[in-house]
């Protein structure tokens, strides 16, 4: 009888290949967060609550959000060849409480989607309407104010940019990945050429 060598992992391979690294998974958690929380809110808040210190608000995040990684980190060490919170959570506490967290997750995530198609909507708007004010041009303006204020045009374009997402992420991992790769590119270098912009024009130096 021929000699069995023994395996270094137990399952054979499933010839899948993994189409996203590291700078990929990375993109797409800045995509997600930096939009509507760096560039929106943290604005707004000064607006909404007078007095009060964003820059605060989020070193306290950041650093509850940096434990938050090193425990997804952690697991995933311990369970490298699959993963999910509802593995996680089904393994280390129980399957019940699994299925719980991954449904509220699917949920937050899905209203998530729909707010951040809405407030990309009211971006725009408000990008349109700083340009006609710049330019002096009422139809800019007139456009920027309807993005950003009407609340049928907001859901219709919220809407077609949900479906358009939607048929990237249907044609398959490389065309989603290349598609959040360039619109993580883009807003980086804006947004470095914006903080710039601040940080020369000041309210001493104005």
């Amino acid at each position: 009888m021929s000699e069995i060598k023994p395996k270094l992992f137990v399952r054979e391979a499933s010839g899948l290949v993994r189409e996203y690294g590291p700078i990929t998974a990375m993109s797409f958690m800045l995509t997600f967060t930096i939009g509507s929380g760096a560039h929106r809110l943290g604005y707004w808040a000064a607006y909404w609550y007078p007095g009060s210190n964003p820059l605060i608000a989020f070193f306290l995040v950041s650093v509850m959000g940096t434990l938050f990684c090193i425990i997804y980190a952690l697991l995933m060490m311990a369970m490298p060849r699959t993963g999910g919170d509802y593995v996680y959570i089904s393994r280390t506490l129980s399957p019940y409480l699994g299925f719980i967290g991954s449904w509220a997750y699917w949920v937050s995530a899905t209203l998530a989607l729909g707010i951040l198609s809405f407030y990309g909507v009211e971006a725009f708007g408000t990008t349109i309407s700083i340009l006609g004010a710049a330019t002096k041009n009422e139809a800019y303006m007139s456009l920027g104010y309807k993005l950003g204020y009407d609340l049928s045009t907001k859901f219709i374009l919220s809407t077609v940019i949900l479906i358009v997402f939607a048929i990237l992420t249907i044609l398959g991992p490389k065309v989603s990945k290349y598609t959040v790769l360039i619109l993580f590119v883009i807003p980086a270098f804006a947004s470095l050429i914006m903080l710039a912009a601040f940080a020369a024009n000041t309210p001493a130096s104005t």
